[in-house]
């Protein structure tokens, strides 16, 4: 049982190691801190990223680094990253929205290109999130107005067919309480019909428009 036991902790410290390693990966070259590390792998504690990013450097597959403030000289920022970054593939572009970010390297100096690119992706993600926000008002207003539309056809129905009912029929002769309901039917069954189609038409009208 002991055994088994050491087994799991094994593989879950191997499978969150994996993952501390693949949000590196998808980083390089940059380093990370630990708060960006959190934000990156939210179902898992704290001191376990830690734990994993300890094993790594032990492993040499990952290094350390502490970088200083000169504005607050006590603060320290310990700062991880790959020991052989250029062994796995770059990203030059961050993708937010749809829409494609030029991405900044640790050591690079944006030029003025560099932030016209930048200013024409932000322009376009504001494009489009607002093109998404149009589509979703027109959208609710058009529910909207169905359901009032449908609840108002359903309400004329309902009274139509009250009024229908409350209407007397003249009977000549004897009838049995069968053939009453039968009549009854026969003149209520088309009222309740085209009352019923008229909810469906509008609401298939308004969905088309």
């Amino acid at each position: 049982m002991s055994k088994q036991s050491d087994r799991t902790s094994q593989r879950q410290s191997n499978l969150r190691r994996q993952e501390v390693f693949s949000v590196l990966v998808n980083f390089a070259p940059n380093g990370m801190r630990l708060v960006h590390m959190r934000i990156h792998l939210p179902d898992m504690r704290e001191d376990l990223i830690e734990q994993a990013l300890d094993t790594l450097i032990e492993q040499k597959r990952v290094s350390s680094r502490e970088e200083t403030n000169g504005m607050v000289p006590d603060r320290v920022s310990k700062v991880y990253l790959l020991t052989d970054p250029g062994a796995y593939p770059m990203r030059e572009t961050i993708t937010i929205g749809g829409v494609e970010f030029p991405r900044m390297i640790h050591g690079d100096v944006a030029g003025a290109e560099d932030l016209n690119v930048y200013s024409e992706a932000l322009a376009a993600f504001d494009a489009k999130i607002e093109s998404r926000i149009e589509t979703l008002a027109a959208n609710l207003t058009r529910r909207y107005w169905a359901n009032i539309s449908i609840l108002f056809a359903l309400f004329v129905a309902v009274f139509a067919l009250i009024l229908r009912t409350s209407d007397p029929i003249v009977i000549q002769g004897s009838y049995s309480a069968w053939d009453l309901a039968q009549m009854s039917a026969a003149r209520l069954l088309p009222l309740a019909v085209i009352l019923l189609v008229f909810p469906l038409l509008i609401w298939w009208f308004i969905r088309k428009i």
